[in-house]
């Protein structure tokens, strides 16, 4: 599923494309944003979205440098159904 799959997600529901897209693309710009300020996002029912500050480490002759890096934890109501669709 891309962006545009969401919108029409949401089109469907609303009855108005124009109104779904302006609905997506007003809300990812904050997302992104308080992500870049280090606040967590929380989409109550779905997951949170937050920033974590991964640690430097070396092993041999490769040296990985400290990064921030994004975490997705879903809701208790949404992990069940990712993992059942799993493959084994």
């Amino acid at each position: 599923m891309n962006k545009n799959d969401i919108i029409d997600q949401i089109a469907a529901t609303l009855g108005d494309r124009h109104q779904a897209k302006a609905a997506v693309d007003s809300m990812l710009p904050h997302i992104t944003g308080a992500l870049r300020k280090g606040e967590s996002v929380t989409l109550s029912g779905f997951g949170s979205f937050k920033r974590v500050q991964r640690q430097a480490r070396a092993k041999a002759s490769i040296r990985v440098l400290a990064r921030a890096s994004r975490s997705w934890p879903a809701s208790w109501h949404v992990s069940p159904q990712v993992r059942a669709c799993r493959k084994p």
